[in-house]
């Protein structure tokens, strides 16, 4: 993986680790300029959403951050997760891996969790967190994920995908960053799996049900409950009125 130096594009300053507690602590604690990534072999406290552990064995997926200091309001920073799941689904399609996009931060392959991406901010840094399930065998049973090799057939060079998915990423993340978010808005509804669906979104200890009916300009989900629309920023999303 140290090779993938030569892999990147121009702009973007990579960073290997062996192992880390996480890509995004080490992103968040470090004196990181704009456009770096820092990539790891392993994770030894990787986490996902809501505080939930994000499995991270080595030798086999790919762990990695992006560091931005967004230059637009911070009330639209949330709606670059929306961006880089846009610049994450539209690498791997040009691979030929055909994803759904689960607002706001899951890829999915045929209804099964491929990556997830994870934001975080620290004063006026915002970090872009990726794991992505690449040469992964075997998941817990209780587990409802795959990976790129699962899904194709084949392995996968982690160095390669690393480079590309870092520089869509990066691109989209710089376009929303523009001023571009119709645009993207736009992208992500090609791959996206709910909108139009009954769907639960979980908020704290707060469960709402309605119909995702559209995605607001600043990224966020347009929730329609019992004739009410609700504008909803973050939450943890599932498929039908019951939670699954």
């Amino acid at each position: 993986m140290p090779k993938a130096h030569a892999l990147f594009p121009q702009g973007l300053h990579f960073n290997w680790f062996s192992q880390l507690d996480s890509t995004n602590g080490e992103a968040l604690s470090g004196c990181w300029p704009e456009a770096t990534v820092i990539a790891s072999d392993c994770q030894k406290a990787g986490r996902g959403r809501l505080g939930r552990t994000w499995l991270s064995p080595p030798g086999q997926n790919l762990y990695f951050s992006l560091v931005l200091y967004p230059r637009l309001s911070r009330a639209h920073w949330g709606g670059l997760s929306l961006a880089a799941g846009v610049g994450a689904a539209r690498c791997l399609d040009q691979l030929g891996v055909a994803v759904n996009l689960k607002w706001p931060n899951d890829l999915l392959w045929q209804g099964r969790k491929l990556a997830g991406i994870l934001l975080e901010a620290r004063d006026d840094k915002l970090v872009v967190g990726m794991g992505l399930n690449v040469n992964q065998a075997r998941f817990p049973a209780q587990l409802p994920a795959t990976s790129l090799s699962l899904a194709t057939g084949k392995s996968w060079r982690r160095d390669y995908l690393l480079a590309l998915l870092a520089g869509e990423i990066f691109r989209f993340c710089s376009l929303w960053g523009q001023g571009q978010q119709q645009e993207i808005i736009t992208y992500w509804k090609e791959y996206d799996i709910i909108l139009g669906q009954e769907i639960s979104v979980l908020r704290g200890r707060e469960t709402l049900r309605g119909k995702a009916v559209n995605l607001s300009p600043g990224g966020g989900l347009i929730l329609e409950s019992q004739g009410v629309r609700h504008l909803l920023n973050s939450g943890e999303v599932s498929i039908g009125k019951c939670m699954e």
